[in-house]
């Protein structure tokens, strides 16, 4: 699987060829893509994306805790990483970072 247009706030995620067991190589033409967009009265925003599964989870393959950098980064910092996603499963998280008062959402 690959990623392209992460830098732009929208990632497409595509296979690259066919995954089932052939002598043939097929091409995909098909895409899935993720965007986040971040409204509040009248701002708008398009989050950052991060597509690095290592950058969450480090090498627990389990992915069911963050680890390494995601918990211990500035979010701004670590969507500013070098992000590798060629030849593995690539995911997709989306953030902001917030400063609220007592009794304040972010809706």
């Amino acid at each position: 699987m690959d990623v392209f247009n992460r830098e732009a706030g929208h990632p497409f995620y595509r296979v690259r060829s066919s995954i089932e067991d052939s002598p043939r190589w097929k091409g995909l033409a098909a895409r899935t893509f993720l965007s986040c967009i971040y409204r509040k009265e009248k701002m708008r925003a398009v989050l950052p994306a991060i597509t690095d599964p290592g950058l969450v989870f480090g090498q627990d393959t389990s992915l069911s805790r963050p680890r390494r950098l995601f918990c211990k980064k500035d979010l701004g910092k670590l969507v500013q990483r070098r992000q590798n996603t060629a030849g593995k499963t690539p995911c997709g998280f989306f953030g902001s970072a917030l400063r609220l008062s007592p009794g304040e959402n972010a809706d």
